[in-house]
């Protein structure tokens, strides 16, 4: 049927929109989906012309039911520390950060993939990315993309300043995997090296050997703009 796909496309997307607006409950949509999935397939079987006003209703139902699934948190989530002064292991899931403060300090930000938190003394297991934000002196060594990594710090959850021109780096964060951030001294960070060197780890050492050369060579600018077209990201 002609422009059948551009009405389910805008059932499906009214539907996760709707989703946002009021709450219902999840057996309530498989009920309701299951109900007009039966009664799509006897008109279907009888060839009746309101087909396409049942399938665009199952579409809506399903953009409802997706939505819902994607904002349910995984409870092993690093997010839940939110609040809590924790000790977070993983790795480091990116290329490290970093701008000069001062002629002595240079403020550095990791993305951390956690696999273990620790909160009052005890280790439990957490997934998800962390962005962490340190201090620590220029002579200090910083960690490489696949380093074993031990951070202490306050959890907190992301948050933006809705301004329309910055960067959304909390949809960007999001987007990465990353659900929580914490920001901690070069005291509170541990880091050794991976337990295997991958092809990705060689290549990522590059890329930090390359951006660290062209950050020491020109104005911060101009440096982050020629890092950025040179391997992508915002680093503004």
């Amino acid at each position: 049927m002609p422009g059948t796909l551009p009405l389910l496309a805008a059932a499906f997307a009214a539907g996760v929109w709707a989703a946002g607006l009021a709450s219902v409950p999840a057996a309530v949509l498989g009920a309701l989906a299951a109900a007009l999935f039966a009664a799509g397939l006897v008109m279907v079987r009888r060839e009746a012309r309101s087909v396409a006003a049942v399938a665009a209703a199952l579409f809506f139902v399903a953009g409802m039911i997706r939505c819902g699934h994607a904002t349910v948190a995984d409870p092993y989530d690093v997010s839940r520390f939110a609040g809590q002064t924790v000790v977070v292991h993983g790795t480091v899931a990116d290329l490290p950060r970093w701008e000069d403060v001062d002629h002595e300090t240079v403020r550095v930000r990791y993305v951390v993939a956690a696999n273990a938190a620790e909160a009052g003394g005890v280790r439990l297991p957490a997934k998800g990315g962390v962005a962490v934000s340190l201090r620590q002196p220029h002579t200090a060594p910083v960690a490489a993309y696949g380093d074993k990594v031990a951070v202490r710090g306050r959890m907190a959850a992301l948050h933006g300043y809705n301004n329309p021109g910055q960067a959304d780096m909390v949809a960007a964060y999001r987007l990465a995997g990353v659900t929580a951030r914490l920001a901690a001294g070069a005291e509170d960070f541990r880091a050794a090296p991976g337990e295997s060197r991958s092809a990705a780890a060689a290549l990522a050492a590059w890329r930090q050997k390359m951006t660290g050369l062209i950050r020491a060579t020109m104005a911060p600018g101009d440096a982050a703009v020629v890092n950025g077209v040179l391997f992508g990201g915002y680093a503004g």
